[in-house]
């Protein structure tokens, strides 16, 4: 029998046990730079616009410690092993009796979530890294990608280490964001039909290494911003980052103009275009009051300038982060786990 499939998240948080952790090295530089690299574009946004970063988790490990951990899709699962900031928790594998060194950069326990055991799950150990602000209030991240790419990585991440255990109704997990209290929820191996309107509609999945799949197009005023057809879903990133032209563009088009570090600033009163997204035939809608973040470049909601939920990037493709998960259920389907997850798509609906 298969274990009930809903696992339910409030302000996305989730309870993570480790437990009787059985192998460790100290991560060295390559998983470091890998959490650099994963934190690095939220590093420069997220003290200016602290209310975007609501995803978080709730984790233990043994021995009892309370951990607040990102929910994410990058293909990484992480935890300190040392105080990152002030109240932090950080793993200490030195308080487990059953370690034993393996020579790898990964520690190896059992992680539970919810009502889902999966043994041997293996996470990087992060010894340091130096992208100060952007773990304020984070102690580690979940990542819930599809394959690890880290060669020694001793195991599969916990969402394939889920569907390859067969304990799930349906391959899947999803997303919620509440767009009032950025609040949320996720449901492992089952959709919430609660959480959205309509029909779900599906895109596949483009790039196997990441939850990125084709888009239709981005349009302002019914005139189209990019020529570049496929975006990245990624919870974690409080901003939708796109090539720097082509945010350039869509930012002149909505009435928003250039600041420093290329944010842009936009009138919080004034009424603007909506934003359309076109995502397998379907369009979802981002209205002024979506993508105009309220607070300016210093983060005071009290100013009454506010900054535009679109930034440039050297990127080959786009990346929705909160601003469009916030309007938008977002389900992250494996695919057939029997022939290595041919099918994988993820599938949008306008959410509650």
């Amino acid at each position: 029998m298969k274990t009930p499939s809903a696992l339910l998240l409030a302000s996305f948080l989730l309870l993570l046990l480790l437990g009787l952790a059985t192998h460790h090295a100290p991560a060295a530089s390559r998983a470091n730079l890998h959490a650099r690299m994963l934190v690095a574009s939220q590093d420069a946004h997220q003290n200016r616009h602290a209310s975007v970063w609501e995803p978080t988790l709730d984790a233990l490990v043994n021995p009892s410690k309370v951990f607040r951990m990102l929910v994410s899709t990058p293909d990484v699962v992480w935890i300190p092993n040392f105080a990152s900031h002030q109240g932090a928790s950080y793993y200490n594998y030195s308080q487990l009796s059953s370690y034993t060194a393996n020579g790898t950069e990964f520690d190896d326990g059992q992680m539970t979530l919810g009502a889902f055991a999966i043994p041997h799950q293996g996470f990087a150990e992060v010894s340091n890294f130096t992208v100060g602000g952007a773990l304020i209030g984070w102690d580690g991240m979940l990542g819930l990608g599809s394959e690890s790419h880290e060669p020694d990585c001793p195991s599969k991440l916990p969402f394939h280490s889920l569907v390859a255990s067969g304990v799930l109704d349906e391959p899947l997990f999803a997303i919620y964001v509440n767009p009032l209290t950025r609040n949320g929820a996720l449901t492992i191996g089952a959709t919430d039909t609660s959480r959205y309107t309509g029909e779900i509609v599906y895109a596949d999945v483009v790039d196997p290494s990441m939850w990125m799949v084709a888009i239709g197009d981005i349009q302002v005023n019914g005139r189209s911003m990019t020529q570049l057809h496929r975006a990245e879903i990624a919870p974690e990133i409080g901003f939708l980052f796109g090539p720097e032209d082509e945010v350039g563009a869509l930012a002149k088009a909505v009435g928003a103009s250039p600041m420093k570090d290329g944010y842009f600033r936009i009138d919080c009163s004034t009424p603007g275009p909506d934003i359309e997204i076109v995502i397998a035939g379907a369009r979802f809608v981002l209205t002024k009051s979506d993508y105009a973040l309220r607070g300016g470049p210093t983060g005071d909601e009290r100013e009454e300038e506010c900054t535009l939920a679109f930034l440039g990037f050297a990127y080959d493709r786009w990346t929705f982060g909160l601003p469009f998960m916030q309007k938008v259920y977002t389900v992250f389907n494996w695919g057939d786990p029997q022939h290595d997850g041919r099918g994988r798509k993820v599938g949008f609906a306008v959410g509650n």
